[in-house]
């Protein structure tokens, strides 16, 4: 999965859903402009992490929606669906521009919290 991509995809889709134009969500987040997101939506750039926790509101999304790495379709059933802290979410982006497969990210979030539970 390109990750890019898929965060691209979900920033896009959630701002169709509210019917938002690419300058109406500007419009409401201070020093964003329409080119950057559209490099987001297009895949072409990767959504930090700090940009994520700002659009995420706008959107009706978490920072964790839109930076995720699980799948969709996983995401999208409660059964399944693993919400992740602040700074997993941190980890999760650091750990996805070292391009690292996503079941080999996912190790090492479990990895991570298993080591601060201590």
């Amino acid at each position: 999965m390109d990750t890019k991509k898929e965060a691209g995809r979900r920033i896009k889709q959630a701002r169709e859903a509210k019917g938002y134009t690419l300058k109406a969500v500007c419009d409401q987040l201070p020093g964003l402009t329409v080119s950057r997101l559209s490099n987001w939506e297009t895949g072409l750039r990767m959504i930090g992490v700090d940009e994520a926790k700002k659009l995420a509101p706008v959107l009706g999304l978490s920072a964790a929606d839109i930076l995720t790495v699980e799948p969709s379709a996983t995401r999208q059933n409660p059964a399944t669906y693993t919400a992740y802290s602040a700074e997993e979410v941190q980890l999760i982006a650091f750990l996805r521009r070292r391009k690292l497969r996503a079941d080999r990210v996912k190790k090492l979030i479990e990895d991570f919290a298993h080591l601060l539970k201590g």
